[in-house]
């Protein structure tokens, strides 16, 4: 039931959002968005955003050592997943990956979780550093508050003390389980997930990769936002700012997380990147048509990319089942 209220309520705010940003430009415009694409802008943008997904594959690699998994396999686990991350509501499709690690690589859940979780903050971590910077250097152009500023940079050291704290937190969570457990018996299983959980994690800690995944999660943000500047001068026919490009995507990409947003992001991703544009000063037509053609681009490539890594998959299982013995 709280299901269907919360995809419901994501259609609501789709039709809502897109109806409202449509009426600013008319559709026929927003038909027209792909006739004067430059592709040369285009090209440049899709390889950098092909880059991106080696580096996030290539990330993968030091959350599983000993493991040897090769990169065809990790593109194949990154794509669909991605995928599955723009399709499903929510943080859903960050089950994709867990169930494909257990399903395909036997690792365990708890391995695949805490891998998931720990990249995902390293993500956020990366990327508000490269929108601090941003800010630093868009203080000197625009007339932006250091409001912004004194909050993305305690957002930053809050995420430095969860990572870092993460063994020590869990370990205080598991003491209390375990004390609930004795009176209450159900707790027992929460305990073992945690139990579990933090064993992950201090063995992530001990391997000591921590600055590797975050030297490679940074390197793909910074990939990521030159290739959503070159998608959007694709789409505007123009130079655009690298700075207004980190500045609009954070927006747009931080509203993805939330809980209840568009369906397939839909509406909250262009909203997002419209609100943020028009604050640089981009006026309110070109900053609507390039956040369609933006989000637009993007969901096409991550199709084209998780259908590539399915196709991939299914060539590759039975080698993977000579591997692993199976029949």
């Amino acid at each position: 039931m709280k299901q269907a209220i919360k995809i419901g309520l994501s259609f609501l705010l789709t039709v809502g959002l897109l109806a409202l940003l449509i009426n600013q430009i008319g559709y026929q415009q927003l038909l027209d968005l792909f006739k004067q694409f430059t592709w040369k802008f285009a090209a440049v943008g899709f390889i950098c955003y092909l880059a991106s997904y080696f580096l996030r594959c290539w990330r993968w690699r030091y959350f599983f050592p000993g493991i040897d998994i090769n990169l065809i396999d990790l593109f194949s686990l990154t794509s669909l997943t991605i995928v599955s991350q723009n399709i499903l509501p929510g943080g859903s499709g960050e089950v994709s990956f867990v169930l494909i690690l257990k399903k395909i690589f036997k690792i365990s859940y708890s391995r695949g979780i805490v891998a998931m979780i720990v990249a995902r903050l390293f993500d956020l971590l990366a990327m508000l550093l490269v929108f601090a910077i941003a800010l630093l250097l868009l203080l000197k152009e625009k007339e932006i508050s250091l409001v912004w500023l004194f909050v993305v940079g305690g957002i930053i050291v809050t995420l430095i003390m969860m990572i870092s704290g993460m063994a020590r937190m869990t370990g205080v969570m598991l003491k209390i389980s375990n004390k609930l457990s004795r009176r209450y018996p159900k707790m027992a299983v929460v305990a073992e997930k945690l139990g579990s959980f933090r064993d992950g994690i201090r063995q992530l800690e001990q391997s000591n990769v921590y600055s590797k995944v975050f030297g490679v999660s940074l390197a793909n943000q910074v990939v990521r936002f030159v290739a959503f500047k070159y998608m959007i001068e694709a789409i505007i026919n123009r130079p655009f700012s690298l700075l207004s490009t980190i500045y609009g995507s954070t927006f747009s990409e931080i509203s993805s997380k939330i809980p209840i947003h568009g369906v397939l992001g839909l509406g909250t991703y262009e909203g997002s990147w419209v609100g943020a544009q028009i604050m640089m000063g981009m006026n309110k037509q070109e900053a609507v048509l390039s956040a369609f053609g933006l989000h637009a681009v993007l969901l096409i490539f991550s199709a084209i990319m998780g259908g590539t890594g399915l196709t991939l998959m299914f060539f590759r299982k039975r080698e993977w089942r000579n591997e692993t013995g199976q029949p």
